[in-house]
């Protein structure tokens, strides 16, 4: 006699798990493809590249860890400040602000990077934040301070910040003047002096920040 093979119904639960384990190694095989997906490596984004600032072997005017004024064609305008070393364009990202009479600290000192003909020197500064202020934007001195001229033949004295003009008269060498503001030429932006306000004995006007020298 031929026995029949026994066929065996599976059980609701046996049918259950069978489709359990079949989704599972599908599930495998379809991670195993995307191994590259964020699910398993973590991406980072890409760094903005930055100009490295170009060394300097001149002489500055401010030298890293000094003390400068920051000034501006007017004392309501702030001065932007863009991230790289070089002049300030709109729309730049990372820029910072800082308004005029401000005492920042010089962290860096450096040319235009992006334009060897740029004759201007950077000083990267901090304010409220870091950024870099071309040295015409950078002065020695700030109201109360007490410099002496040092021109051997006297500093000419203007009545507006502007060399071009003629001078009201001189402030002799040696003779020690009150600092009312430091400031750029209103007049001309391109203008690469820095003027102080000074009371000269009983005269007050505009010397170049070049005639004068620390008081002792």
């Amino acid at each position: 006699m031929l026995l029949k093979p026994l066929f065996l119904k599976p059980t609701k639960y046996q049918a259950t798990l069978a489709l359990s384990f079949a989704l599972t190694m599908l599930l495998s095989a379809i991670l195993a493809c995307t191994a590259n997906d964020r699910l398993f490596i973590t991406l980072t984004d890409t760094p903005i590249p930055s100009l490295t600032p170009t060394p300097l072997a001149l002489d500055t005017k401010f030298k890293i860890g000094d003390t400068a004024v920051l000034i501006n064609i007017s004392e309501m305008v702030a001065v932007s400040l863009p991230p790289q070393a070089g002049p300030f364009r709109p729309g730049i990202p990372g820029a910072s602000t800082c308004f005029p009479n401000t005492n920042v600290k010089v962290l860096d000192i450096s040319k235009n990077p992006s334009d060897p003909s740029d004759p201007l020197i950077y000083y990267k500064v901090q304010c409220q934040g870091e950024g870099w202020a071309a040295e015409v934007n950078l002065a020695k001195y700030k109201r109360g301070d007490k410099p002496s001229v040092s021109a051997s033949e006297g500093a000419p004295l203007y009545s507006v910040p502007d060399a071009s003009t003629a001078p009201l008269g001189d402030c002799k060498e040696n003779t020690t003047v009150t600092v009312l503001k430091s400031t750029r030429n209103q007049f001309d932006d391109d203008d690469p002096l820095v003027y102080v306000e000074v009371a000269c004995g009983v005269q007050q006007g505009y010397l170049l920040e070049s005639t004068l020298k620390a008081g002792s």
